[in-house]
């Protein structure tokens, strides 16, 4: 009676603790909405943790319940801190992918503090006490019976994205509690449905409908349009997508001014990314489709397997008009899996930091980058389009004397602009006949530093602090949070004003079918979709903001892109 009281006793203390921390990280980390229309959220905050009683559950079947919910504790809170981090440098939380891809390893140990370090030293050495003191001492049938139970009740709510067949009923009551996959802001998601609930909803990739009939119908009246060439295109084509390069007029302006004496006009445009996700603003310009609404997360990493080898993308369209198609990146080749992708794109050559004779730290500089495209560039006489994207301004950017890592930010987007400036100048001696755009892939991951300087509102955040971390957007504009510069060179002045009038302030893939149809014609079906639509000429913000609306169907997705 009295052992079985004690097992009772730590039963109780176990998921005490397990819940506890849940709530904590759920409340402190992740920005759980526990109140919505002034309703307490009891049915969400229940199926919320679902996931992780069902794991404990599992984990009760070999070990006892006191190390058993350390350890799932410990996990938990450890993800939660993960993805506030992440949150804070990228606009995003964790997804599932970031767990389960292994290819994108070298960014971790940027953001490694000995505060992590000493943490996990802690939850260790927890792990060894509660063992001594709740040692594991086997079960018995009924025992293991009801853990058995537990875990397939709780799997029909824990793993419900899953469900199909009879289990399928158990939806609607999911929805009913208050739990839905918001797939185009995965940051509000979180907040509505907790991490775990997030990374379950996360581990299903949304694929679009199968296309029918009519829609392949209206996808061929596409393709049939073509290419329409520009009567004097340009023979050589760079694209530079720079690492998270930024400014306004009050902040990191002098850094550019390396650009403007090189003869490149500046204009401005919108990123669908912040702070990361770089190929989620890449797949954007190079496919001429937004990167939100049909396609969710990092969708190179998403979508690399389903996607087809002979994919409607803008390398291609450029490889019909004779053009050499290269990508060149100065970090490693299967970083977000580029090596997979851009050959599916269209490229004819990728090359990672592997292919440039590099031996150096992790973020390499700009330089070897440039010095391997203006030799591409010199190689031979044929016309080429090379697609460069940049590395060397990386977050984490280190913090001096609280100036919450602007300084570290500005040393290197001036070291990189520099060594552009040189690039552009080198190219346009021995190829005057070439175009060249460049434009930042997002901003700098520095929430703090935007939030101190007034670069934002107050009101565009979600939550604030006293460290980096606890910095966290909430509803931003699209067009504030993703405004980022560009600049672009071409001989004729009077097509770059035509150009920088057609793109100021609106998404990359506007940007894309603008610089396309004023320079080059090689045509896209995308491309001729938002040309019949008046999709970008005629664009307003605040429509885009509906959810309901979708910029593209799925259907051109599909028939582009898709196998």
């Amino acid at each position: 009676m009295h052992r079985g009281w004690k097992n009772i006793s730590f039963e109780t203390m176990a998921l005490a603790l397990l819940i506890g921390v849940s709530v904590f990280c759920a409340a402190r980390l992740q920005g759980f909405m526990f109140c919505q229309e002034e309703h307490f959220r009891f049915g969400a905050l229940v199926i919320s943790l679902c996931p992780i009683l069902f794991v404990y559950a599992a984990v009760r079947v070999m070990s006892p319940p006191l190390l058993s919910a350390a350890m799932v504790s410990s996990v938990v809170y450890l993800l939660s801190k993960v993805s506030q981090v992440k949150d804070f440098l990228t606009g995003e939380p964790l997804s599932w992918t970031d767990l389960s891809s292994g290819t994108n390893l070298s960014v971790i140990p940027h953001y490694i503090t000995l505060g992590n370090v000493l943490l996990l030293l802690f939850f260790a050495l927890v792990l060894l006490v509660l063992i001594k003191i709740n040692p594991f001492r086997g079960y018995s049938k009924p025992g293991l019976a009801v853990k058995v139970v537990t875990c397939l009740a709780l799997f029909p709510f824990a793993f419900y994205p899953y469900c199909t067949g009879k289990l399928k009923a158990v939806n609607p009551l999911v929805g009913k509690a208050g739990i839905s996959y918001i797939v185009w802001d995965w940051r509000y998601n979180v907040q509505l449905n907790g991490l775990a609930m997030h990374l379950v909803q996360t581990s299903r990739r949304v694929v679009p409908r199968t296309p029918d009939e009519n829609d392949r119908k209206q996808f061929a009246a596409l393709t049939e349009a073509g290419s329409q060439p520009v009567a004097d295109r340009p023979k050589n084509i760079i694209f530079i997508l720079c690492e998270a390069c930024w400014y306004d007029e009050r902040h990191f302006k002098e850094a550019f001014a390396p650009l403007d004496e090189t003869g490149l006009k500046p204009f401005r445009t919108v990123s669908p990314s912040y702070g990361g996700g770089t190929v989620n603003a890449a797949f954007e310009l190079l496919t001429g489709l937004s990167s939100k609404e049909v396609f969710t997360g990092i969708i190179y990493q998403e979508y690399a397997s389903l996607m087809s080898d002979t994919a409607w993308a803008y390398p291609r369209s450029l490889k019909r008009l004779g053009y050499t198609t290269i990508s060149e990146h100065n970090h490693n080749r299967k970083f977000w899996k580029r090596d997979v992708v851009n050959p599916k794109l269209g490229f004819d050559e990728f090359l990672g930091i592997e292919d440039m004779g590099y031996d150096g730290p992790a973020w390499a500089e700009d330089a070897v980058l440039f010095d391997s495209a203006f030799e591409n560039i010199r190689r031979d006489d044929s016309p080429k389009y090379l697609f460069l994207t940049t590395v060397h301004t990386h977050g984490a950017y280190m913090e001096d004397n609280g100036d919450y890592g602007a300084g570290d930010y500005e040393r290197r987007l001036s070291k990189t602009l520099s060594q552009l400036s040189g690039f552009v100048e080198k190219v346009l001696a021995c190829e005057p006949d070439t175009l060249i755009v460049m434009v930042g892939d997002h901003k700098p991951a520095l929430a703090q530093y935007f939030y101190e300087k007034g670069v934002f509102p107050k009101e565009y955040y979600a939550s604030t602090g006293s460290s980096g971390a606890d910095f966290r957007f909430g509803n931003i504009p699209t067009e504030a949070i993703g405004d980022v510069p560009g600049f672009i060179y071409w001989k004729n002045p009077e097509q770059v004003d035509a150009f920088v009038e057609r793109v100021n302030g609106k998404p990359f893939y506007c940007l894309s079918q603008a610089l396309d149809s004023e320079f080059v014609g090689a045509g896209l079906p995308a491309y001729t979709y938002a040309a019949n639509q008046h999709m970008c000429d005629e664009f307003d913000w605040a429509r885009q903001r509906t959810p309901a609306k979708k910029t593209f169907p799925d259907w051109l997705y599909s028939l582009s892109l898709l196998r």
